[in-house]
């Protein structure tokens, strides 16, 4: 990320993250991608079922694969056949 603009988040981040939690929120900022993670999969009990909207942060930062990996129950619509998705989807919202 170009330093300009990672200062600018580095700036406004905390200050966004409490104006969310001023309206009840659980918000969190990071600085680093790292510590993101880290708060991410604590925040995930291991028992839970997960599923995702179309979330390209989550898909940046790895977040899948990493449930994948510690072999949490998954709601994956883009794995399965595209007759499966709305199954999935209703599944996810419940």
């Amino acid at each position: 990320m170009l330093q300009p603009k990672k200062m600018h988040y580095d700036k406004a981040g905390p200050r966004v993250a409490e104006a969310l939690r001023r309206n009840l929120f659980d918000a969190y900022y990071f600085s680093n991608r790292e510590e993101a993670i880290e708060k991410i999969m604590e925040l995930i009990p291991a028992e839970d079922t997960v599923s995702w909207g179309g979330a390209a942060t989550v898909d940046e930062l790895g977040i899948k694969d990493l449930l994948r990996q510690r072999g949490q129950k998954l709601l994956d619509r883009d794995a399965v056949p595209f007759e499966e998705r709305m199954e999935l989807m209703r599944r996810a919202l419940t």
